[in-house]
C-alpha cells in the first residue's frame, strides 16, 4: 500500500480532527466606517478606565466545564482574539473561530452566529472585541468539548447553546481595523490535545493511506 506524506493545516475543531482550506487574501477594508469605529473606540476607552473587564480566551473557556449547563454572563467582560478560519470554500456553517494571538496561540474559541458567508465580515485574521454580558458560554452539541460562545438557551435542550442572532451582533461584536496573517502553530500529531481546539496548527509529516479504485 502506497502512503503519502503531508503537512496539513488544522483548526482542531474537536479531537477528530476537521481539515481547513485557508484563505490566502488578507485584502482587508482600510476603514470600517465611522460608527463602528466610534463604537469600538468606546469599547476600549471602557476596558481602559477599567468599567470592561478584559479577559482572555483561556480565562473565559475555563468558565465552563463540558457537560454542564450553558453559563450566561452577567458581568461586564469582553474578549479579544483573531479570527483563524473562513467559511469562503464552505467550510464552516453559521461560525468562526478567533486566537488569542497570530502566532503561537495559548487557546481559541468557537463563535456560533445566525450569519451566512460570516468571511465578508469576520475575515481571516481579523481582530475581533466581543461583549459577553447577556451571551453565553456552552456547547452547541452537549459534551463534545468544543467550548462556543453563543446567543441563547437552547430550546429544545437545556444543556445547549445557539447561535447569537444578527441583532446581538451589531450590539457585541466589535471589529478592529486591524488583520494578521494567522500563523499556524507546529505540533506533532502525538502532542495535540485538548488545549488545541478552536486554534490553528500546522501537523507534518502526517500519513494517510492512498485509495486505490478496483
Amino acid at each position: 500500500m502506497k502512503r503519502n506524506t503531508l503537512t496539513t493545516l488544522l483548526i482542531i475543531t474537536s479531537l477528530l480532527f476537521i481539515t481547513c482550506v485557508a484563505d490566502s487574501d488578507y485584502t482587508v477594508p482600510e476603514n470600517l466606517g465611522e460608527e463602528e469605529n466610534k463604537n469600538l473606540t468606546a469599547v476600549l476607552d471602557s476596558i481602559d478606565s477599567n468599567l470592561l473587564e478584559l479577559k482572555s480566551i483561556k480565562a473565559l473557556k475555563e468558565l465552563y466545564i463540558s457537560g454542564n449547563k450553558p453559563l450566561k454572563i452577567t458581568s461586564d467582560i469582553v474578549v479579544k482574539g483573531y479570527v483563524n478560519s473562513s467559511d469562503e470554500n464552505g467550510n464552516y456553517f453559521r461560525e468562526f473561530y478567533m486566537q488569542d494571538a497570530r502566532e503561537n496561540p495559548t487557546a481559541g474559541i468557537k463563535i456560533a452566529v445566525n450569519l451566512t458567508n460570516t468571511f465578508n465580515k469576520f475575515n481571516l485574521g481579523r481582530e475581533v472585541y466581543i461583549r459577553l454580558k447577556d451571551l453565553f458560554i456552552g456547547e452547541l452539541n452537549s459534551g463534545d468539548g468544543i467550548i462556543t460562545i453563543g446567543g441563547k438557551l437552547s430550546i429544545t435542550n437545556e444543556n445547549e447553546i445557539e447561535s447569537v442572532s444578527s441583532k446581538q451582533i451589531d450590539g457585541h461584536f466589535f471589529r478592529s481595523e486591524k488583520a494578521e496573517i494567522i500563523v499556524p502553530k507546529a505540533v506533532s500529531l502525538a502532542a495535540l490535545s485538548a488545549y488545541d481546539i478552536g486554534t490553528f496548527v500546522s501537523v507534518n509529516n502526517v500519513i494517510f493511506p492512498r485509495k486505490f479504485s478496483r
